[in-house]
């Protein structure tokens, strides 16, 4: 075999490497980044796992939780003046750039009567709290 012969094999052959791997080196559609991403997920306090960003339970005993209901309770008696004592409350937090804390607060009362809220005290990373909603349900 000469030289000259073997120029356009070694040419078809680059070609053919060329297109392969151009056809491996694609990026895959949106579709699939998120087919192939496991979510993610974070372990919190009493060993269960959340999804970052979403809402999980809380634990009203801890001590930031204390800190944002005592705003909650503080602001239900200011904008909703009653004398209605706190019956129930529920609590669930959500990790952002710090944490959200989101009460469900039912009051004393008859059934039909019973006032209820939602409220949202947002924690941020310096530890600095802020009451951002606060909703009469019923």
């Amino acid at each position: 075999m000469n030289f000259s012969s073997s120029v356009p094999v070694a040419l078809a052959g680059f070609a053919i490497f060329a297109a392969c791997s151009v056809a491996t080196t694609q990026d895959p559609s949106p579709e699939d980044d998120m087919a192939l991403e496991p979510a993610v997920s974070e372990n919190i306090e009493g060993g269960r796992d959340r999804v970052v960003g979403g809402y999980g339970p809380g634990d009203v005993s801890e001590p930031g939780a204390k800190i944002a209901y005592d705003m909650v309770e503080t602001a239900i008696y200011e904008r909703y003046p009653t004398r209605a004592l706190v019956d129930k409350v529920a609590l669930e937090t959500q990790v952002v750039a710090g944490l959200n804390y989101r009460f469900r607060v039912e009051m004393t009362g008859a059934a039909e009567a019973r006032a209820v809220y939602s409220a949202v005290v947002y924690r941020n990373l310096d530890d600095a709290y802020e009451l951002t909603s606060l909703d009469k349900l019923q």
